[in-house]
């Protein structure tokens, strides 16, 4: 029974290993990255493993996902993959994008799709995860995964994480990449901030609806700006009118 390191003497509980396609052994493996390697000529080596850790994290990075902080420890070789792969996850964007708004049993399911390119292993590792998250914190969880043999014989110090999906024999893809099985947040999320009226959800725009439909959140906040302006507007024409009557000579 594996023990939790520094952070806490609780054993990890035991679950027990699954897989859907236990029978099938080819696999479709994107190529692995290396700092040696030079086949791409646009773009540097670290370049492409700096590309390829931020789309498995966040699949189409933005400008505010970047961490050039971290970026510049790996160009000059104070950290290394694995090391970039943990502050990322660590990171405050992945922070407010990802663990704010999920269960633990959730976050169990992204770290490990992607950390480890695979699905958890059902609701018993799910469960012996969101242990370690609930009594030792994130951190403590995505080291046990980073130093985990799974982790090391797979992707080691270098290479970063890969989705390590099956082809299945007949079927013209593989599975189901993980960023579509996992979306960043459940219905859960959506529902609550919908409610709340911090998400807009786009309705079809009909003059019903417009003339019946009492607004809310953002179409709300609309109305009170444009009923302002034209308030605004109304009262200016209506005082320049009574000056121009009580005093012709000024409104001249």
């Amino acid at each position: 029974m594996a023990r939790l390191g520094k952070y806490s003497n609780i054993p990890l509980l035991k679950f027990a290993l699954s897989t859907q396609n236990s029978r099938l052994t080819q696999l479709n493996q994107p190529k692995k990255l290396s700092c040696d390697d030079n086949s791409n000529l646009t773009q540097s080596p670290v370049d492409q493993i700096i590309e390829r850790c931020y789309q498995q994290i966040f699949f189409h990075p933005l400008a505010s996902d970047r961490d050039k902080y971290l970026e510049s420890q790996l160009r000059s070789g104070s950290i290394n993959t694995r090391d970039f792969m943990r502050g990322l996850l660590l990171s405050d964007r992945f922070y407010r994008g990802y663990l704010q708004c999920n269960s633990n049993y959730r976050i169990v399911d992204q770290v490990i799709g992607k950390l480890l390119g695979r699905l958890a292993y059902g609701d018993g590792e799910r469960i012996a995860w969101s242990i370690v998250i609930a009594t030792n914190g994130l951190a403590s969880f995505i080291d046990e995964i980073l130093n985990s043999e799974e982790y090391m014989v797979n992707f080691g110090y270098d290479v970063p994480p890969y989705q390590r999906s099956r082809v299945l024999p007949g079927s013209p893809t593989e599975n189901i990449p993980i960023y579509q099985l996992l979306p960043r947040y459940s219905d859960y999320w959506r529902d609550k901030l919908i409610s709340e009226g911090m998400f807009y959800l786009k309705e079809k725009l009909t003059l019903e609806a417009i003339i019946y439909k009492k607004p809310s959140g953002r179409i709300l906040l609309a109305w009170i700006a444009v009923l302002l302006i034209f308030a605004i507007t109304l009262a200016t024409i209506i005082a320049l009118v009574i000056i121009a009557l009580l005093k012709p000579e000024l409104a001249l």
